[in-house]
């Protein structure tokens, strides 16, 4: 694939993938209209928690610092959902693979909450206090581990497949620790960004089309903002 063909890195990343290693087996499917709606309410992105405020790192209190190796794509090694999704009204969290509404009820007392909320400005939070949601069923299933208390009302279930990133992840993660032992660091990168811009691609919005006519310097401003 020609980088210069591509306006993104995310786009350059999808089109290796569809002409290298997506196979039609694999169920992916495009969700749109209300169940695309109801769905990207369980969309948060990723979260920070901070743990020790304050503290002093010297001779006498050694710090440490902690990274995974390539957290995101090996995320991608795990089930996905596949397939056209199927309304559901079963209260039995452990019978989906999916997005179900729930009933949520935290833990008393927990270090940092896990599963977030949008209160009615969109800004996201915490609570440790009862609430109702739609979520991935993995992380309502993860959250019990943790004192959460989940009573399903219904939802969305799928097929799930983890294989349909596993050659793109294998090869290109194999290509990156190629390059790096040979001291190659541009390139190296470049697989880095490859590997993490797949993943969120599938969860993009569908881009809205808009024509205008605009002046010479308006239209200067936007090519080089927005995707025109």
């Amino acid at each position: 694939i020609n980088i210069t063909d591509c306006k993104t890195i995310s786009g350059l990343s999808l089109n290796i993938y569809l002409t290298n290693f997506y196979n039609n087996e694999f169920d992916i499917k495009e969700i749109k209209g209300n169940v695309e709606n109801e769905i990207r309410k369980a969309f948060y992105g990723g979260t920070v928690f901070l743990y020790k405020n304050g503290f002093t790192i010297n001779n006498d209190k050694k710090g440490y610092y902690y990274d995974f190796n390539s957290f995101y794509p090996s995320l991608m090694l795990n089930y996905m959902p596949v397939g056209n999704p199927s309304l559901s009204s079963s209260t039995d969290l452990n019978s989906y693979f999916g997005f179900c509404y729930a009933k949520i009820i935290p833990p008393i007392g927990l270090e940092s909450y896990l599963i977030p909320k949008r209160d009615n400005n969109g800004n996201v939070f915490f609570p440790s206090t009862p609430f109702y949601g739609i979520y991935f069923s993995e992380l309502l299933k993860a959250s019990q581990n943790y004192g959460y208390k989940i009573e399903v009302l219904g939802g969305f279930k799928f097929k799930k497949n983890n294989s349909i990133f596993k050659n793109f992840v294998e090869d290109i993660y194999t290509k990156r620790l190629k390059a790096k032992k040979e001291k190659n660091f541009a390139l190296a990168y470049s697989y880095k960004v490859i590997l993490n811009s797949l993943f969120g691609r599938f969860g993009m919005k569908q881009i809205e089309n808009k024509v205008a006519i605009v002046n010479e310097y308006e239209a200067e401003n936007l090519l080089r903002k927005k995707n025109i």
